[in-house]
């Protein structure tokens, strides 16, 4: 079953900072700084909004062992443009339901 999300801002926000830095892992704590001065949204939402994004194959996650950390990064297989298309729908859809699009 292939999982669809409903377009939510955090959502959106997670997503603009993470293909703003495509090529890099980020920690939830990075994301959130990126995001905070102009986007109001707590911790803990961006927790579980990056989670969901992850779970719906949208970002890459990686596990620091040392530190014990995740971080995560955007999928290069998702262009801006299709999330654009899904957010005009109120969708966000993981890529293999818009490349059988």
């Amino acid at each position: 079953m292939k999982k669809i999300l409903r377009y939510t801002i955090p959502r959106a926000y997670v997503l603009d900072v993470m293909q703003k830095h495509q090529d890099a892992f980020l920690e939830v704590r990075d994301i959130y700084i990126n995001m905070y001065d102009e986007k109001k949204i707590s911790l803990s939402v961006v927790y579980r909004a990056s989670r969901e994004l992850y779970e719906a194959g949208l970002l890459e996650r990686q596990l620091n062992e040392r530190s014990g950390r995740i971080s995560y990064r955007h999928k290069s297989s998702y262009s801006s443009q299709k999330l654009h298309n899904s957010a005009n729908h109120q969708l966000l859809t993981t890529p293999t339901q818009l490349n059988s699009a």
